[in-house]
């Protein structure tokens, strides 16, 4: 039975995603807080997915210690939860992510030309930081109306 849960689960997740992204692909002309809370009803579908067929309960501690100011959340990246759980528990933000997730078809569409993510080669390794550290400035995350830079650590 568990079985048949979890795939419903993943069914529910990659097909919501995909659905999604390309509503997030249909709204590239919306401001990002539009795009952004596409992102959100996705994040929130998989979350209430995870807990109703897989009995997941996230529980998350400390948002109160979010700043109100620019800032950059490191997120040790085990499991896709972290995923959509950051993309319900966290404010708006410009995430940095690996250059081959947006080779995936509308998925990777919507992450790279919608939601200004900023891709880097993970090869590279030292230069790879570069690629970081020169398009993050406040600047950049304010012309996207984020406040918050999510890395994964890798």
């Amino acid at each position: 039975m568990l079985a048949v849960r979890s795939f419903i689960f993943l069914f529910l997740l990659f097909g919501a995603a995909l659905v999604l992204s390309a509503a997030e692909l249909l709204a590239f002309w919306a401001p990002f807080r539009v795009k952004w809370a596409i992102a959100v009803a996705w994040a929130d579908f998989s979350l209430w997915a995870g807990r109703v067929f897989c009995g997941m309960d996230v529980v998350t501690e400390g948002a109160e210690n979010i700043p109100d100011e620019p800032c950059v959340f490191l997120i040790k990246h085990t499991t896709a939860l972290e995923v959509y759980w950051q993309i319900s528990a966290l404010p708006p933000a410009t995430w940095v992510l690996k250059r081959e997730l947006l080779y995936i078809p509308v998925f990777g569409w919507a992450l790279g030309l919608v939601m200004k993510s900023i891709a880097i080669d993970r090869k590279a390794g030292g230069p790879a930081v570069k690629q970081v550290i020169r398009p993050v400035s406040y600047t950049h995350l304010r012309a996207h109306e984020t406040y918050l830079l999510i890395s994964y650590a890798v």
